[in-house]
């Protein structure tokens, strides 16, 4: 029989004793035992993330090495019998007149909803903030917890693990910081460049607008980035309306014809591609396009020709955009093209092919591929049904 499941195989949920109930010396001795003398110890032993086992009372009868080595404690019996907020020193714990999970703010504690859930639905997943005064002062922390119940010898147990995500939070905070006033910077000084240039004297007005251009693309390349961080985080989310798909490919090829990576080379329009109108988000699909249409561009040298296009397959009522440059790749460089970090630019790079396939796929509902061969040049395709479908980044 599974340890994760009950006795009678049902999966009843399980009644749980007040909160502010606890366990006797005895059972707490007797769970401890039995606990550590099984084979779900030692692998928990194992385990990189803080673990927990809690009994119908909430209280430890197992605790990890690496939770025991984060808060200090060198012999597990120190731990036995208190609560997480207590073992962890949540100030919340010396609220309540029964300790942890008995004060008014406890209410709110993502760690006792996950606990509660847990017994009575058999897993849950939560997120919880903690303060507690540390050896080094006042200490803030965001975990997320997860726990899952647990069967041994027919009585109930919970196994509850914990992740400290507290750098993940904080970076994701001066991520958010970080782009919020560099947008705010540099779009300011492309501003003032634009309202510069109408007052200059031709002369000058040459170079104001070759400035312009670039903190215009310093903008872009900021969004870019920006947008591919909500897309890896899952923060993401497509807005659509109805978007004409010549009137896509002119913008997104007007848009590049000054860019540095178009510089003596042509963009070259289909004529007979379709004109249809299509349910996207027109922001994410440019984006997909433009990115097709730099890697395009910068696969060739000077003098050379990249053409877009894109068909319509009324069948299946889904349009084909399509971007083709005469020069193909070696083995070595299609077997990576999709993979995050690989580049042929150098070190650093190689972010473009992903996000394609990225923004394309998990959040356009759609299909990216290539086909690269000597003497027919590289052609990258994507293809995206004509009304959005639900997608796994939404």
């Amino acid at each position: 029989m599974s340890l994760f499941a009950s006795p009678d195989g049902s999966a009843s949920p399980i009644e749980l004793p007040p909160l502010g109930q606890r366990s006797d010396d005895f059972t707490l001795k007797r769970q401890k035992e039995m606990f550590t003398s099984s084979l779900p110890a030692a692998l928990l032993d194992t385990v990189l993330s803080f673990v927990l086992v809690l009994n119908k009372t909430r209280q430890i009868i197992y605790a990890n090495k690496n939770f025991l080595d984060f808060l200090g404690i060198d012999d597990p019996a120190d731990i036995v019998g208190k609560r997480p907020g207590e073992a962890l020193g949540c100030e919340g714990a010396t609220e309540g007149h029964l300790g942890c999970g008995t004060a008014e703010r406890c209410l709110r504690c993502g760690a006792l909803t996950a606990i509660v859930e847990g017994f009575r639905k058999g897993e849950a997943t939560h997120e919880v903030r903690i303060s507690r005064h540390g050896p080094e002062g006042l200490e803030a922390f965001d975990f997320r917890v997860s726990a899952t119940r647990l069967y041994l010898d027919d009585e109930e147990f919970l196994v509850f693990a914990v992740e400290d995500i507290s750098n993940e939070k904080r970076r994701r905070i001066l991520e958010r910081i970080f782009f919020h006033d560099l947008m705010n910077t540099v779009g300011g000084l492309r501003n003032l460049v634009e309202y510069l240039t109408d007052e200059l004297p031709d002369e000058h007005r040459k170079l104001a607008l070759m400035i312009h251009d670039v903190f215009k693309n310093m903008v872009d390349e900021i969004e870019t980035q920006k947008l591919l961080l909500a897309a890896e985080t899952g923060d993401l989310h497509a807005n659509y309306l109805p978007v004409i798909t010549r009137d896509l490919l002119l913008s997104v090829k007007k848009g590049l014809e000054n860019h540095d990576v178009a510089m003596d080379k042509e963009i070259r329009l289909d004529e007979d591609s379709a004109v249809v109108s299509m349910i996207t988000d027109d922001s994410l699909v440019r984006r997909v396009l433009v990115n097709m249409l730099k890697n395009a561009l910068e696969a060739e040298p000077g003098g050379n020709t990249v053409t877009m296009g894109c068909t319509y397959d009324e069948a299946a009522e889904a349009v084909v955009f399509r971007v083709h440059n005469p020069t193909a790749m070696s083995s070595d460089v299609k077997l990576q093209i999709f993979q995050r970090s690989f580049s042929t630019k150098g070190l650093d790079r190689g972010i473009g092919t992903y996000s394609i396939k990225l923004l394309a796929e998990r959040y356009l509902g759609g299909t990216v591929w290539f086909t690269s061969t000597p003497g027919e040049g590289t052609t990258f395709y994507a293809r995206w049904p004509r009304r959005p479908v639900a997608t796994a980044g939404e």
